[in-house]
């Protein structure tokens, strides 16, 4: 197949899931609604390869991070995986992820994942509007997975997590779990998930609602390994539907280029604030992701995610 045919042919590709995407989207905006939750940054997705698809990775999720997208997909690990993400936010805030998981036997895969959200110092001001001493936040989640096989081609995957938000001296606390299921061909792979189901966030007994969310994805692979493109639909049920699309693109079995969007159908010019780019390349034991946001869509500034991959026993 000539060079010339593969770029036509990934082009059309995308053309058609952004055809699609955009239907969807206009049929389903009735469906949004705008609501507020306390741990919002559990929607923050992980992964440098993940955000170089534009987020849609619910269907396509292995390795380590697996964990956050769909703990189903642990089951694709062979023996061993750790993965550690890191970027950089708007106003200095810093995002690190680490992620684990081992394969025990031939159909159950355990893991384990801590997420930590670095604010800064935050200046702090008193009823009157006058400065005070600056203020430390942070933000962090841990916890286990735990993923197994149904059947040769059905695997399910649960997530228990303890999420904490600290700002000065006061703390919040909640108890939550991820379920994921993912269904897998030689071509084709769809995926559900439902995220964040648990406690309400208990900051010294006022009480808010977590981002519940769902997630339903499929991904393909047209061409063999060579292409794979991925759409999902995503319904938070206190905010709004989210839309996303990505596609990646292999070759000499050990490079890769990606790219994708995610959208709100109910907020304006959304699309052109969610499209990202990224690369990767396997160095066997080590894969080293990079991925690029021109303009996320809640701060509008241009974002720098990396992720570095290891496997072991493989």
């Amino acid at each position: 197949m000539t060079t010339r045919l593969i770029i036509k042919r990934i082009i059309l590709g995308w053309v058609v899931l952004i055809i699609l995407l955009i239907m969807l989207g206009r049929v389903s905006v009735a469906q949004t609604s705008a609501g507020q939750t306390a741990g919002n940054f559990l929607n923050i997705g992980v992964g440098a390869r993940a955000a170089g698809m534009g987020g849609a990775y619910t269907a396509v999720a292995e390795g380590a991070t697996a964990t956050y997208w769909n703990p189903a997909g642990l089951t694709d690990i062979t023996k061993g995986a750790i993965e550690f993400s890191h970027f950089e936010w708007y106003q200095d805030i810093t995002v690190e992820h680490l992620s684990f998981a081992y394969n025990i036997n031939d159909n159950s895969v355990i893991g384990a994942f801590v997420t930590y959200i670095n604010y800064g110092l935050i200046n702090g001001y008193d009823i009157n509007g006058q400065s005070t001493e600056q203020l430390n936040a942070a933000d962090w989640v841990g916890g286990l997975s735990l993923a197994f096989k149904l059947a040769e081609n059905i695997s399910v995957g649960l997530n228990g997590k303890y999420i904490n938000q600290t700002l000065d001296n006061i703390t919040g606390i909640a108890i939550a779990a991820d379920f994921g299921l993912k269904f897998t061909t030689d071509k084709l792979s769809i995926a559900g998930y439902l995220g964040n189901f648990g406690t309400d966030m208990d900051f010294n007994g006022y009480k808010e609602k977590i981002p519940t969310a769902g997630r339903l994805g499929l991904s393909l692979r047209p061409y063999g390994n060579s292409l794979l493109t991925a759409i999902e639909v995503e319904k938070q049920f206190d905010g709004n539907l989210i839309m996303r699309q990505g596609v990646e693109y292999t070759f000499k079995k050990q490079y890769f280029i990606r790219s994708g969007f995610n959208y709100v159908p109910e907020a304006e010019n959304s699309i052109g604030n969610g499209i990202t780019f990224g690369a990767g390349v396997d160095l066997n034991i080590a894969e080293v992701n990079y991925s690029f946001t021109p303009s996320e869509n809640y701060s509008s500034e241009e974002i720098h995610r990396i992720s570095l991959a290891f496997k072991f026993g493989q």
